[in-house]
Formats: structure tokens, sequence, C-alpha cells
């Protein structure tokens, strides 16, 4: 396996390829993300609230049920749950719900595991329009909007910092168990995912100031950053080790 490629391959999914062997082997452990299953989204469950966070669609700008697999819609509630204990009072999530696909293609978000997050809000005010694009903002605000990015990364793999109207965020990845290290599920590091090595790479060059290309691509000069930011924190320099990479977002999510 080249250094760049990870198998996706959780606690939970080695062990059951280990009691299978040697019919199964590893072959239960893949290189890449699985694709989405498509169905009905009418028959997903109509979802109102996620944690304390009433849903507001932005097609609509009104509070109402949204098509969304339950799995998705818990792990989406875990987050803002965490987040409203780092911003207190937040009610309301604003986004642009799960939809079929223009082209009839099977995404994320036509399998009602996708959302684009447009804005937070605690009663009237605005705590975080993330409809603004990340390269428009400067100084705290850029700050601000990194920090939220790091909380969210600790619930989703697939965070796209670059969607066009939002964050999207996907449960594409999957989520390691919890284990010793960890109360989760929460994310694993991989290096051949983009939006967690852009993370990565941003978190290192906003919050600790390091001359680091905020490109997708791990290398060298990513790797010798994190470790040294790692080391700083006393946290293991393997950022694909779920304390390294979890204790690294807990360190860029805070005030």
């Amino acid at each position: 396996m080249a250094p760049h490629e990870f198998s996706t391959c959780t606690r939970r999914t080695l062990l059951t390829a280990a009691l299978a062997a040697p019919i199964m082997g590893l072959a239960a452990c893949s290189k890449e993300p699985p694709e989405p299953e498509c169905g009905d989204l009418t028959a997903l469950p109509a979802v109102e609230q996620v944690g304390g966070a009433l849903l507001v669609s932005e097609a609509s700008g009104r509070p109402g049920p949204v098509p969304m697999a339950q799995g998705f819609a818990d792990q989406l509630g875990a987050w803002v749950d965490h987040w409203a204990e780092i911003v207190t009072g937040v009610n309301q999530l604003w986004l642009w719900p799960p939809a079929p696909s223009s082209d009839g293609s099977c995404t994320w978000s036509a399998a009602g595991r996708g959302v684009e997050l447009t804005r937070l809000r605690a009663g009237r005010e605005l705590v975080a329009d993330l409809r603004i694009p990340l390269h428009e903002l400067e100084g705290d605000d850029a700050t601000a909007r990194w920090r939220l990015v790091a909380g969210l990364n600790r619930y989703f793999a697939n965070v796209d910092t670059r969607a066009p109207r939002g964050l999207a965020v996907n449960d594409q990845w999957p989520l390691d168990p919890p284990d010793e290290q960890t109360t989760g599920p929460f994310t694993t590091f991989r290096r051949n995912n983009i939006h967690q090595v852009r993370c990565a790479q941003a978190l290192a060059a906003v919050m600790w100031q390091r001359p680091v290309s905020i490109d997708g691509s791990w290398g060298d000069e990513t790797a010798g950053a994190l470790k040294e930011i790692l080391t700083e924190l006393d946290l293991p320099t393997d950022l694909t080790r779920p304390e390294a990479w979890q204790g690294l977002l807990q360190h860029a999510e805070q005030p």
C-alpha cells in the first residue's frame, strides 16, 4: 500500500474479517469509501430537529420536516449539541436539505445522507453565516470559521469547505467505534481524504501560523508542520491515530 493510501477499515470491520478468515481474509476492508445507496427520499424519516436545533430549509425559509437518513440525522444532532456547548444558545440550523440530483445520479444528498449547512442561529442572532466563502474571510472571521470546521470534522469525515452554497457534509466515510481513547464514534484521519487534509493544513496555517499550502495534498511540508504542532500539544505525532486527530481538532475548536 502506498504511503498516501489508507484502508477504510474500522476496528469493527477488522474483527469481522478476522473471524471470517481464511475465506474472506481482509476483503471486507476497502481502500475507498462506499458508494451511496439511493431510494425514495420520501420514504426516509421526516426530521424536524437535530439535537437542540430546529431545521430550517433555505429553500422555503421556514422550519419544517427534512427527509434524512436517521443515522445521519443523529450524527448531525450530536455535532449541534456539541457546538452549542461552545457557542451557547444555538437553536436553529439552516441548510439546503437532501434532494435528488438533477441528472438522476445517486449522490449522498439524494441518499438522504448529505446536506449543505448555511447558517447557525441563536434565536434572532446569526451565529455563523456559512454561505460566505472561506476565501472571503479574514482575521478573526476566518479563525472562527475554521474553529467550526474543526468541530464538524470530529463528527464528519467529509466536510467540503468549497461547496457553492455553504459547508457540505456527508457520512461517506465510516466512523470508528468508540475505544479507550475516544467517546465517539468519531472520525479517523486519512491522508487520501482531500477534505481532511485541507482542514489539517488550514488549522496549521491559520491557528498555528505554519507556512503550509492549503491544497488538500499530503506531502512533506504538511507532515512536518503537523508533527511539530502535535508535539507541542503533547499528542501522538501520527495523525492517523484517533487520539492525535481528535486531540488536534479539540484544541482547534476551542475559543
